[in-house]
């Protein structure tokens, strides 16, 4: 890596490959002041992608294969931008708006989906989705302002496998798991990111209960005692 300053300032900085090739480079206050131009390139020497930011907002952007050839584009603060890793392996794909990326879907090796993530203010804000790299689901997840909240379902080869309450991105409420996808096979009370309350399993006509305060394990009237005792203050 090498860096240039101009009167004590950096003006710019360039990261090599082993070979002494440019991998990429970033040029501050350019083409004016307050703004910034990245230039990527790939092992091969061919342009990977070249961007112009103002601020953190991205104004304009091209992107290219390893054929040279261009393959998406952000103009006006609108448009797509590409990943790619350094041999053209296609990394993720996202959605800019007004300059900021709204919605990113990145991809397993194999090309498959493996994340979609919609983003508000640079913060993950709606529904994420994950998948295996066969393209299964993995997860539905609710997010708010960057923090997950409301219920996220949790696959297993396809099938529903458990739904978990979150609240202020920590585990709140009652997680239920299940067999088949339908059959449910427990219920965890959940306070503030530790087990709390009771764990119930069900196996068939039987049940089985054991009681948590605040993560720890605990008897039936030790919990009802706790949760019932006066504050002192």
């Amino acid at each position: 890596k090498s860096e240039s300053y101009q009167m004590g300032v950096l003006v710019k900085e360039t990261s090599y490959f082993f070979d002494g090739t440019p991998r990429s480079q970033i040029t501050y206050n350019a083409p004016a002041p307050g703004m910034s131009t990245v230039n990527r390139w790939y092992l091969a020497g061919t342009p990977k992608c070249n961007e112009i930011y103002n601020g953190n907002q991205l104004v304009t952007g091209e992107y290219f294969t390893t054929l040279n050839q261009r393959d998406a584009f952000v103009d006006h603060t609108q448009g797509t931008r590409l990943s790619r890793d350094d041999y053209g392996q296609l990394i993720s794909t996202d959605k800019i708006e007004n300059g900021q990326m709204v919605l990113s879907q990145s991809y397993h090796p194999n090309g498959s989906p493996k994340e979609t993530i919609p983003y508000r203010n640079e913060r993950i804000d709606g529904v994420k989705r994950t998948y295996l790299p066969a393209g299964e689901p993995d997860t539905i997840e609710q997010w708010v302002n960057g923090q997950q909240e409301g219920t996220s379902v949790v696959y297993q080869h396809g099938e529903k496998y458990a739904e978990i309450p979150y609240a202020n991105g920590e585990k709140h409420g009652m997680e239920c798991r299940y067999r088949d996808g339908k059959t449910k096979v427990q219920d965890i009370g959940w306070l503030n990111g530790q087990m709390h309350g009771p764990a119930r399993t069900y196996v068939g006509e039987t049940e089985k209960t054991e009681w948590y305060y605040r993560g720890r394990v605990v008897s039936k009237t030790d919990y009802e005692f706790m949760t019932n005792r006066p504050i002192v203050r």
